[in-house]
């Protein structure tokens, strides 16, 4: 997939992103600390003058783990 810090470094200042939290790997796999940590970094990166949606990449899958949907929500709402 395409790395959403650098796409943000190099046109970041001309379109708005939408999504780049990894709902196929991070979100079903990952702890709900990685999860929420990941969030944070989107959020601070990302962020930087505007021009960014926090969201998931794509749909949750059905196996992702209820406590790590759990810890998406909780982090979006901190």
């Amino acid at each position: 997939g395409m790395n959403p810090y650098v796409l943000k470094k190099k046109w970041g200042d001309r379109i708005t992103f939408w999504g780049g939290l990894g709902s196929q790997h991070t979100i079903p796999f990952a702890t709900p600390a990685e999860i929420r940590q990941e969030i944070r970094n989107l959020r601070s990166e990302m962020g930087k003058g505007g021009g960014y949606i926090l969201a998931p990449a794509k749909p949750l899958r059905l196996e992702t783990p209820t406590i790590n949907a759990v810890a998406v929500v909780e982090e979006f709402l901190a």
